[in-house]
């Protein structure tokens, strides 16, 4: 077995990865709290502290990079207009490494899908597969440029958290053309999350070197499961 020690299935992964062992009612009670909107306090009554969620700017740059080109200036002034003036400005300023709430890339997705369902149904997967194709490639070419899909795969340093925090992606284990994923201490809030990290999935398998890649979100946390799991395969 190569230095990178593949997680263990089941609680004990949950538990290694520091996620505590919850019923589904306590689980979901997790999810609300972190996607409830901080009050101009700074906590959430009830709570020691609010647990955020955070993403790059690049996330939300690529977003729009995608709409201009698949919507027009119409459709992305017209996913802008849904959003909430602060929810705008962050879109429309943050820089490429700045961290901001992971609530306004939600904002934004949500907008947009009214936009782009119509249009393209499988967008959010397009779009996951464009943000790595352009500007991770910009950004982390380091990371995506490997021999094969198994050295990408087993690299110690984690492509997931140069864009969201916290939390993590594990690869639980892997053969010869097959790989499976799991979301670990990261709470997706909305299932437009995992069809764009599906996407994701796709281009970087593709950049390693992999050929024919299909990717399957197998469980999904939003639908009932204990985590996001991803089965990838490629030639």
């Amino acid at each position: 077995m190569n230095s990178l020690t593949l997680a263990a299935s089941g609680e004990s992964a949950l538990a290694s990865a520091g996620i505590p062992h919850l019923d589904a009612s306590g689980l979901r009670a997790i999810v609300r709290r972190r996607h409830t909107p901080i009050p101009a306090g700074g906590r959430l009554a009830g709570t020691e502290e609010h647990g955020m969620l955070y993403t790059r700017g690049s996330t939300l740059r690529s977003t729009m990079e995608f709409l201009a080109r698949a919507a027009g200036e119409a459709g992305c002034v017209a996913v802008l207009s849904r959003l909430t003036s602060e929810e705008r400005a962050v879109v429309e300023r943050a820089a490429l490494t700045d961290d901001v709430a992971y609530s306004v890339a939600l904002a934004l997705w949500r907008s947009a899908d009214v936009t782009m369902r119509p249009i393209d149904p499988r967008w959010a997967e397009h779009a996951g597969a464009e943000a790595i194709r352009v500007l991770g490639m910009q950004l982390y070419a380091g990371l995506l440029q490997k021999p094969g899909p198994v050295q990408f795969l087993t690299q110690h340093i984690s492509l997931f958290q140069r864009y969201y925090r916290p939390g993590d992606m594990k690869v639980t284990e892997y053969a010869p053309g097959r790989a499976t994923a799991r979301l670990v201490g990261f709470e997706p809030g909305d299932t437009l999350f995992c069809r764009r990290l599906s996407g994701g999935w796709a281009s970087v398998i593709e950049i390693a070197g992999g050929k024919d890649t299909t990717v399957e979100h197998a469980r999904c946390s939003l639908e009932g499961d204990m985590f996001c799991e991803w089965v990838i395969r490629w030639k």
